[in-house]
């Protein structure tokens, strides 16, 4: 899909989130899955940010086959 994966990276310390936003076009933070989780961000829930746990489900059911769930957006 043309995501690029940084594992246990420190943001500030291993890799400036400035660099991100200027490289890339998404970022995603992975903070948790089994339970939805807010770090308290600026703009956190502004238009286009889409829960990991959400987006998780939304997509195991896409590939799965399964019909497109309300709850559950991919975007």
């Amino acid at each position: 899909m043309g995501i690029q994966f940084h594992l246990n990276c420190e943001m500030g310390e291993d890799i400036a989130f400035s660099m991100l936003a200027n490289d890339y076009d998404a970022i995603f933070l992975g903070i948790g899955t089994y339970g939805l989780m807010n770090i308290g961000l600026e703009n956190e829930h502004a238009s286009g940010v889409i829960q990991a746990l959400d987006f998780l489900t939304a997509s195991t059911r896409r590939v799965m086959g399964l019909e497109d769930d309300p709850r559950y957006p991919l975007t």
